[in-house]
């Protein structure tokens, strides 16, 4: 990684730059959308006004960019992509939201030859936390190998707001191909997590989501490592359950 990507000298250190290059003549504006979007930066609104130009004048470089496969854009489960109000714009490839989140703001200091102290001090620290987004895709990407019983479609993530007006998100919904099931789920990177507070939030929350109701619900625990117990009534998968999804 050092040596590699955050090392000027290192072979992958301009490779976004020439991807641009190949790739679109606005090189310019499609590393500064994807710069914004990168420091956590998501709503169309946000973006359009860190970059003082009307949402209207974004719409196309961002659909160029998901076209691309260099960004994606999120809608809560159940919403219809095209028409859905609540959009979230994600970078899609794991190398330059890397790339974005740590070499760009540092480029200064890592021309200065500060590449090692940049990981030890910027990269390091929130690195896990950094690779949990990362966790949640492939999660949510292996419900229909994990649930081989009944046909289940790639989860989705899901976020809407209570009646008292808290903000709730889930990270893993998924319906089954028949519309008779959903999966609910949480995806957790850490390796401590508490148990007790992520059953909670499942069991008394999860009906707020669209269909819930009317469905039968499997609800599931994505964790980093197999925890001491298991919740009664929770299905409960690993790394490895995970990778091993991918495999078949």
């Amino acid at each position: 990684m050092v040596k590699h990507i955050l090392d000027p000298h290192g072979v992958l250190h301009e490779e976004p730059v020439r991807l641009f290059l190949d790739d679109s003549r606005d090189t310019v504006q499609m590393s500064t959308l994807i710069t914004i979007i990168s420091s956590g930066v998501h709503r169309l609104s946000e973006i359009a006004s860190r970059i003082e130009k009307p949402a209207t004048h974004i719409n196309r470089p961002l659909q160029r960019l998901i076209d691309l496969g260099y960004l994606k854009r999120e809608v809560p489960f159940g919403s219809n992509y095209r028409n859905a109000k609540k959009t979230l714009y994600k970078v899609a490839d794991p190398f330059l939201r890397f790339y974005f989140r740590y070499v760009i703001p540092e480029k200064t200091s890592l021309e200065m030859g500060m590449a090692e102290i940049i990981y030890d001090e910027v990269v390091n620290p929130g690195f896990s936390e950094y690779c949990s987004g990362f966790w949640e895709d492939l999660c949510r990407g292996s419900i229909p190998r994990l649930f081989s019983d009944k046909l289940f479609s790639p989860g989705s993530r899901w976020w809407g707001t209570t009646e008292d007006r808290n903000q709730v998100e889930f990270d893993v919904v998924s319906s089954s191909h028949d519309g008779s099931e959903m999966i609910i789920g949480e995806a957790k990177w850490a390796t401590s997590v508490n148990i007790a507070s992520l059953v909670s939030e499942l069991n008394t929350k999860s009906d707020i989501i669209p269909g819930s109701q009317q469905r039968q619900v499997r609800k599931v625990l994505f964790l980093k490592n197999k925890p001491e117990y298991i919740p009664e009534g929770f299905y409960v998968f690993t790394a490895e359950d995970v990778v091993n999804a991918y495999q078949y």
